[in-house]
């Protein structure tokens, strides 16, 4: 006769209910650590991505005041520009004239748009996030606004060479010329202006002595002309 020896149970109802909760247990734990590395990622790639953008946004501040602290000097030479091509209207004659040399500033945006995207810019608080669009609606205008000057002030470049005959027409024409600088130059001074003032109101202003030291560098390049700007100037959005 065969003889059918059942299995004994190995365990019992309550070492099966323990086994089955240390292993959710186990399983949430390590979904909880992967979590929080998740998390301390985040949260590292945010505090290297602030020190970015606060650093950019710093840089351009810097850009815009030294800028600003010309913008005498670049008027000065207009005029001056502007005075001798009236003149050629009537004699015909255009003598060297002063060259126009707007400063060759870098507006930069690439921590910002690097910020946005990677997705890093969901992991920032909102009303930082507010601020930071504020602070560099202007850069990426001013940008193109420094190359169009220097574009501008390549056509008016021929001034520079010497004594020699003009028509009315040509001197015309640069006095049209001139009118376009204008427009675009205090198109420049007002979006720098308001990028400083945004700067101050959100807490990223510059310092007194940043302020101080781009002064001394505009007058060691381009005399007593360069001037701290007035800040305080009113202009409509």
């Amino acid at each position: 006769m065969i003889r059918v020896r059942m299995p004994k149970a190995t365990m019992g109802a309550g070492n099966f209910i323990l086994e089955v909760v240390i292993v959710v247990v186990g399983v949430l734990l390590a979904l909880g650590s992967e979590q929080i590395v998740e998390q301390n990622r985040w949260h590292q790639k945010v505090a290297d991505t602030t020190r970015q953008l606060d650093a950019e946004v710093h840089a351009n501040a810097r850009s815009a005041y030294r800028w600003l602290t010309l913008h005498p000097c670049l008027n000065q030479q207009l005029n001056t520009i502007e005075a001798d091509v009236r003149a050629s209207r009537h004699s015909g004659v255009i003598t060297s004239v002063t060259a126009y040399s707007p400063p060759l500033e870098v507006f930069q945006n690439d921590a910002w748009t690097n910020a946005r995207s990677l997705q890093v810019a969901d992991h920032i608080k909102q009303k930082a996030m507010r601020n930071y669009a504020i602070l560099y609606f202007f850069p990426p205008e001013l940008q193109n606004d420094v190359v169009q000057l220097h574009q501008l002030a390549a056509e008016l470049a021929p001034l520079t060479k010497g004594e020699g005959d003009v028509s009315s027409a040509e001197a015309g024409e640069y006095q049209r010329l001139i009118g376009e600088i204008r427009e675009l130059q205090d198109r420049t001074e007002r979006s720098e202006t308001l990028l400083l003032k945004d700067g101050e109101r959100l807490g990223a202003r510059l310092s007194e002595q940043d302020k101080k030291q781009l002064l001394q560098e505009s007058r060691s390049w381009a005399g007593a002309c360069a001037a701290a700007p007035d800040l305080e100037r009113q202009f409509a959005r």
